[in-house]
């Protein structure tokens, strides 16, 4: 809404205007202030005070991963003009190098007593960002996102001995609108197109030939309902936003996508917020998904002998890429990233020589069980997800903190397939401490066994009984996950 003279006076256009200025990026504060006469008269004066920010900075910055899948380092590049050409117009580029080493994970960091050997699998991500604001309107905002990003897929946290690591070249792109509406309501509306080409990172442990190019083309829509009095600390208020995606647009994969999800922030001292957070993920795809729902999860691989390899790899690689998972720092901390899915034997995640799959027993044509046998099966992706979160947020002292928390999640193979009897319950407790770019926090969430599945003592119990549990990972032999993050978990 603009401020214009001759219009009514208003609080809420005032505010509005306000976090118009902030979103052009080039003023550090903002302030509108009413001259308020007594008696009142017809005329209500506003003095607009601004700071302005640097236009221009060079970000450096570095981070690491280390859990129950990988191990990774990267440095941190970032280049950001807000006044790139003049007119305002915001340009970013972003630059992440790093590497993955290779197998080491936090449960394999040695094997009988020696250290693990080891390859260095490089990876990189390059991402630049062209914004204009004031296109067609002063309050909408143009934008072009081109990326390119190279890294292996990694999803299982005990591979196969001798398995391929099939890593992917992904040339991505993005253009778009956003507008926001008064200084709480934000739309962006988008067009995205996305390649995915496999290929091997290990020479000596090649990747199925058959294994296709994914190419994804799908118009998005989010919105965003923000009122929180931070988005950096929450202490109180609500955020709701939904994500909507339609794929077919050209591409390989045709679907809808819908996700929804809603956080609260409550109060209860002054150095304590009680925060909550709850989430569904709805995908109807029309183009794939049979071979796993047939194939993969309800029966073993060789009840479907007569599906081609070509077939199958296309349906679980689409799958990977735009089904759902759980599980991580910012979902369930109880289980590994992606640990929370629908678990399968995906042929060209498994070695591929067919002695070592036999000796593995991961040979569909030989062993009728491999699709039960947990060194055969990985996380694949969902259709239908649920997540659910509670939090209680601590101010110790100065930039310390503390919080308690209880995840639940789950993903279904099938459609509109919502689980309540597999709530994979997690609670823990987790260190915070504040920086500049948020607070670096550690989380330490316990599995509680007779929650993960209703009905059994254990996730044991219940993944025998059902192989697309999967078999998660302990730490010590307790049924734990450790989560590293920065910024609160929502």
């Amino acid at each position: 809404m603009k401020l214009e003279p001759g219009a009514v006076y208003s609080t809420a256009a005032i505010d509005s205007a306000t976090q118009a200025l902030l979103d052009l990026e080039v003023m550090s504060a903002v302030q509108i202030v009413p001259t308020l006469s007594n008696p009142p008269t017809g005329v209500v004066p506003l003095t607009v005070k601004v700071e302005p920010a640097k236009l221009r900075a060079l970000r450096l910055g570095g981070g690491f991963e280390f859990d129950d899948i990988k191990t990774e380092l990267h440095a941190l590049v970032g280049w950001e003009d807000h006044d790139f050409l003049g007119d305002l117009r915001d340009l970013s580029i972003d630059f992440k190098p790093g590497f993955v080493v290779y197998p080491l994970r936090a449960d394999n960091v040695t094997t009988n007593g020696h250290l693990v050997p080891i390859d260095m699998l490089p990876e990189a991500k390059l991402r630049l960002q062209l914004r204009q604001s004031g296109v067609f309107e002063a309050r909408t905002t143009l934008f072009v996102q081109p990326e390119v990003n190279v890294s292996p897929l990694l999803v299982s946290t005990n591979p196969p001995p001798n398995s391929p690591v099939v890593g992917y070249v992904e040339p991505k792109g993005a253009v778009g609108v956003n507008r926001r509406f008064g200084e709480h309501f934000l739309v962006t509306l988008a067009h995205n197109v996305q390649a995915e080409k496999p290929f091997s990172y290990l020479r000596s442990q090649p990747i199925d030939p058959a294994l296709p190019t994914v190419v994804l083309s799908f118009p998005q829509l989010i919105t965003t309902f923000d009122f929180r009095d931070s988005t950096v600390h929450p202490h109180a208020g609500f955020y709701a936003t939904n994500n909507l995606q339609i794929a077919g647009v050209g591409g390989t994969a045709t679907d809808v996508s819908i996700q929804p999800e809603v956080r609260g922030y409550l109060p209860i001292g002054k150095r304590v917020t009680f925060a909550a957070r709850a989430s569904l993920g709805i995908l109807f795809a029309q183009n794939y998904g049979d071979f796993e729902q047939r194939c993969l999860t309800p029966t073993p691989p060789s009840d479907c002998s007569g599906v081609g390899k070509g077939v199958q790899d296309r349906d679980i690689e689409i799958v990977y890429f735009r089904g759902f998972f759980s599980g991580g720092p910012n979902s369930n901390r109880g289980f590994p990233l992606r640990g929370i899915a629908p678990h399968g034997y995906v042929p060209f995640l498994n070695p591929a020589t067919a002695s070592t799959q036999e000796r593995l027993g991961c040979d569909p044509a030989i062993t009728p069980d491999a699709n039960r046998n947990p060194l055969c099966r990985t996380p694949i992706g969902g259709f239908s997800q649920w997540e659910a979160s509670a939090e209680v947020r601590f101010t110790v002292s100065g930039p310390f903190g503390a919080a308690v928390f209880c995840d639940a999640a789950d993903v279904s193979a099938e459609r509109l397939d919502f689980r309540p009897d597999h709530p994979h319950l997690a609670c823990g407790i987790g260190g915070r401490y504040d920086t500049p770019v948020g607070p670096v926090r550690l989380d330490i969430g316990y599995r509680i066994q007779p929650l993960q599945v209703l009905g059994y003592a254990s996730e044991s119990q219940a993944s025998a009984k059902d192989p697309t549990e999967g078999t998660q990972p302990t730490i010590f032999g307790i049924p734990v996950a450790v989560s590293f993050g920065i910024g609160e978990s929502f």
